[in-house]
């Protein structure tokens, strides 16, 4: 039996146990029906607990993305209780549909009803609030829910909603409205970001000058006075998402090649572990490794500077700072 029957058959019978078929029939629209059908049959399958596999593994392969994601939520909330992964569930009123011996072997990721019930979740045999509340905005949108996932993964809508939030910050909401082009957004963007204003940047990024950014970055983000750091730590944040989500844009619109690689590379020269702790390396690394694959074939003189970059020969523009 090919994989269309089988899947054909099971709709037909989740549609049966949903619904009285004939009333569907006569009421909704066969798409209507179909898509809901569809979408009860994904989130029951993911409930179920996975069989192991050939090798005795229970759970799923996850993407690089998706295990850190996972990755932080749970670190998100061991910090809040207090306690190993493992205790959670012993010391909390958690979800049944919880995994969390899944979790922490990132072999499966939460879904979004998990999410919801951990978030409420309080301590059992004692009246206390719930202290995981929020915590589900680290694993959907990333630190501080800056859409960080969504923009790695190159969603153009989100990409475009980042840098319009940025764009904000120079023209006014109203201009917005009159369709202000990619490339005008960008300059505002060049103007916004500490170092870019004015450089040079073609002689730049041919290494004959350290990078501003790189070093404007590591300044900012050395102050001693704990509020001004702060405040530089949620700038820079903000900043290097929205150099994310402008590189992202500039490889679908094929505009503004060379500020969006500006932008990017001298931001991950810089203190990225500090404005993201715990997650700050790896995505330096996964940044590099996406704009190399990306521009590998489709312009080789800008992947070899990006490559050039990635060697890490721009690194010693940024001072060495330890969160």
């Amino acid at each position: 039996m090919s994989e269309e029957v089988r899947a054909k058959r099971k709709e037909t019978k989740v549609l049966a146990e949903m619904f009285d078929t004939r009333q569907v029939a006569i009421k909704l629209p066969a798409r209507v029906v179909v898509r809901g059908v569809r979408k009860a049959i994904a989130e029951k399958d993911s409930l179920k607990p996975r069989v192991a596999n050939r090798a005795g593994k229970v759970g799923v392969e996850l993407d690089a993305l998706t295990r850190v994601r996972v990755r932080l939520w749970l670190d998100a909330l061991t910090q809040k209780a207090g306690c190993a992964v493992a205790e959670l569930p012993v010391r909390y009123e958690m979800p049944e549909t919880a995994r969390f011996d899944l979790y922490d072997t990132l072999r499966r990721k939460p879904h979004p009803s998990t999410l919801r019930a951990v978030d409420l979740a309080e301590e059992k045999n004692e009246a206390r609030a719930q202290p995981f509340r929020g915590t589900s905005l680290i694993y959907q949108y990333g630190p501080g829910a800056l859409e960080l996932w969504r923009v790695l993964e190159g969603k153009q809508r989100i990409c475009r909603n980042v840098l319009n939030g940025e764009f904000r910050r120079v023209f006014s909401k109203e201009a917005l409205r009159w369709g202000v082009p990619f490339s005008k957004k960008v300059d505002a963007l060049m103007r916004a970001v500490p170092g870019a204003a004015s450089a040079d940047m073609l002689s730049i990024l041919n290494g004959d000058a350290p990078h501003p950014v790189t070093l404007q970055f590591g300044e900012d983000i050395q102050q001693r006075d704990d509020g001004a750091r702060e405040i530089a730590i949620e700038t820079w944040q903000s900043h290097v998402v929205t150099a994310i989500a402008v590189w992202q844009i500039a490889q679908v619109t094929k505009d503004s090649f060379l500020e969006a690689d500006f932008l990017l590379l001298g931001m991950l020269a810089g203190p990225l572990e500090v404005i993201f702790p715990k997650l700050g390396d790896w995505l330096g690394a996964f940044v590099h490794a996406l704009i190399l694959e990306k521009t590998a074939t489709k312009n080789p003189e800008r992947h070899a500077i990006i490559k050039w970059y990635a060697t890490g020969k721009m690194q010693a523009a940024a001072p060495a700072i330890k969160g």
